[in-house]
């Protein structure tokens, strides 16, 4: 594959993914009451929030794995992943040991009943961990085929899996959470299989405090966007009541979808940020990507918008189309007022979730110029988040009013530092 080729192929999968993904919440959705359909998004976040690290890993081991070429490099790396996967696994015992002595104060805060889904959730986290590293060794090493199919596989794979196990079995909770468990574990196969190569020369000695020094600054950016996706939902869930955390829920999930529908934009632009020697060029790209960016968002917001104001004549149109099935009117009748909350909820959620899109733009810049600094420095934002909502986040207006404070706050920052790297750099130019 050339470079054009392999953008768009990794745009391609990475875009596809995401709308699996996201496809997912309608498998169950139209059947499951408001509390069952919270507590099965509040456990796919916990999934999420456990890639927080994923980025700074995946983008260790490109660098480390694009510049081996010698069998004592090759030697290095085989050491070096086999190390990071051990602490990974490490790690995840850790936790799973906390969970289980802990699972009662869990298990109350997330409302759950049957704590079978909640285990389940847990075994699906290590190959979640797991994966990045591979699919770092396959994006250094350019094997962009098998990186393509790795990342579409984590989407395809759970909403195909959940999908199944849906209409096999019908909805439990447990089954559905075995549907990610697949995904994740499809996604870790696909990347994992061609690294065979890796161990063919045995291993060096290991070297994990410096690596971990240079990953954890990769890292930072996109874990500050991947924890603030993802965080709220233990909010919701632990303290607003169940059919709220339900409604909310499902307002959110549209919400996280424009942050992951326009992610791999500035994903496939990030080499070119690299790349830029011009602090001139540099604005000028950023801008691009920035108001590329903001028409989808605004968009979606727009459509969404029209819809809340259309729902009201929705059974009309029902009533109207003779080839629905006759049960749909009945259907919609009964769940028409929580559609009608949730769709009033949908336009500022997109809102205060499109500004983390926007501040996904900047921070992938900083990144990308290696201004680590400024990037620590914008630390303080999710601090700050987890701050407020523990103090104010007591209701839906709250718990919202809380994200669109902290993503327009990370915004600006991002903004700020960003063209003042950018200006820096024209200077010199």
């Amino acid at each position: 594959m050339n470079l054009s080729q392999q953008g768009t192929w990794m745009m391609l999968t990475a875009t596809l993914s995401g709308l699996f993904m996201f496809a997912v919440y309608f498998v169950g959705a139209p059947w499951l009451s408001s509390n069952q359909f919270g507590l099965f998004y509040t456990l796919i976040m916990i999934i999420n929030l456990s890639m927080v690290l994923a980025p700074g890993l995946q983008i260790g081991f490109a660098h480390q794995a694009a510049v081996c070429s010698s069998r004592e490099q090759q030697r290095e790396l085989a050491a070096d992943t086999a190390g990071i996967l051990l602490i990974l696994t490490v790690l995840w015992l850790l936790g799973v040991v906390g969970a289980f002595f802990a699972q009662d104060w869990i298990l109350d805060r997330l409302k759950l009943d049957d704590p079978g889904a909640f285990w389940i959730t847990l075994l699906a986290v290590l190959p979640a961990l797991w994966a990045p590293v591979f699919a770092g060794i396959l994006q250094g090493k350019q094997l962009f085929g098998w990186l393509g199919w790795a990342i579409l596989s984590n989407g395809l794979g759970r909403f195909a899996a959940m999908t199944l196990v849906f209409l096999l079995l019908g909805f439990h909770l447990e089954w559905l959470m075995s549907g990610a468990l697949v995904g994740m574990c499809c996604s870790l196969v696909l990347a994992a299989a061609p690294c065979r190569w890796l161990w063919t020369e045995g291993f060096a000695a290991l070297r994990i405090g410096a690596w971990f020094w240079r990953a954890s600054r990769f890292a930072m950016g996109p874990g500050i966007v991947q924890f603030m996706l993802s965080v709220d939902m233990f909010f919701a869930r632990a303290r607003l009541s169940e059919e709220e955390s339900g409604v909310y829920g499902a307002a959110g999930m549209v919400g996280r979808g424009i942050v992951m529908l326009v992610g791999p934009i500035a994903a496939v632009m990030f080499p070119r940020l690299v790349r830029s020697d011009s602090g001139d060029s540099g604005a000028k790209l950023i801008f691009r990507i920035m108001l590329a960016t903001a028409l989808v968002i605004l968009t979606v917001i727009a459509s969404f918008t029209a819809l809340y104001w259309l729902m009201p004549v929705v059974p009309d149109w029902i009533a109207a189309l003779s080839f629905l099935p006759s049960g749909t009117a009945e259907w919609y009748a009964n769940r028409e007022e929580n559609l009608l909350q949730i769709a009033s909820l949908i336009p500022w959620f997109l809102g205060a979730m499109g500004l983390l899109a926007l501040a996904n733009v900047y921070l992938n810049h900083l990144v990308a110029r290696r201004e680590f600094g400024k990037v620590c420095c914008l630390l303080i934002v999710p601090l700050a988040y987890c701050t407020g909502l523990l103090r104010y986040g007591h209701s839906t207006g709250s718990i919202m009013l809380g994200i669109a404070i902290a993503n327009a706050t990370l915004l600006a920052g991002c903004c700020l530092f960003s063209y003042r790297v950018a200006n820096r750099e024209s200077d010199k130019a």
